[in-house]
C-alpha cells in the first residue's frame, strides 16, 4: 500500500494538484467523493462502491499531503458547520438503524441556522430561496429519488467578500 501511496502523490504533483490548491480544498474534494460513496451504498452498486472507496482514500492520502503544508487561511476554524457535518453523520447513522432522528435533525437545523447567520443570513431566507425555486420544478420519482427534469444549469454564484472577524 505505500508503493501505491507514494504513486498517488507523485500523480497528484504531476498534476498541480499538491501546488494549487490546499487541504480545506481537498476536503471538499473528499467529501464529493463520500457522497457518491453513500449513493454507491444505498443503491447496493458493486462496482460503484469499489470505485468510491478508492476515490475516497485517493483523496485522503492528497489531503494527508497538503495538510503537511500547513496552508488553510483558517477562516472556517470557528465555523458551527463542523456541528452541522458531525449531526448529518449521527442522523445517518441513526437512519441506518431505523432509530428516531426527530431532535437529531432540530439540531442539525440549529446549528445550520448558525452557519447562516455567520454568513449574514438567516436559515429561513435561505430556504425560501430554494422553495422558490423547487416548487416550480417538475420530474418524476425513480428508485425512491426525485429527479427533477432537466432545466438549465444556475448562473455560477459570485464569491462573497468573507465576513470580517469580530473584535
Amino acid at each position: 500500500m505505500q508503493e501505491l501511496q507514494t504513486k498517488i502523490i507523485q500523480w497528484a504533483d504531476d498534476k498541480g494538484i499538491l501546488e494549487n490548491s490546499d487541504p480545506l480544498k481537498q476536503l471538499k474534494k473528499t467529501f464529493e467523493e463520500v457522497t457518491e460513496l453513500v449513493c454507491a451504498l444505498v443503491d447496493k452498486n458493486d462496482a460503484e462502491i469499489k470505485d468510491a472507496i478508492g476515490d475516497v482514500n485517493v483523496t485522503l492520502n492528497i489531503l494527508k499531503r497538503l495538510s503537511e503544508s500547513g496552508k488553510v487561511d483558517g477562516s472556517l476554524s470557528n465555523s458551527r458547520v463542523f456541528m452541522v457535518i458531525n449531526w448529518i453523520v449521527e442522523i445517518f447513522s441513526k437512519v441506518s438503524k431505523n432509530k428516531d432522528v426527530g431532535i437529531d435533525i432540530i439540531r442539525a437545523q440549529e446549528c445550520l441556522s448558525r452557519v447562516a447567520q455567520e454568513n449574514n443570513l438567516t436559515l429561513e431566507d435561505c430556504t425560501q430561496s430554494v422553495y422558490e425555486i423547487i416548487s416550480k420544478r417538475s420530474g418524476k420519482m425513480e428508485n425512491g429519488v426525485f429527479v427533477k427534469d432537466d432545466v438549465p444549469p444556475r448562473k455560477p454564484k459570485t464569491p462573497r467578500k468573507p465576513k470580517e472577524p469580530e473584535q
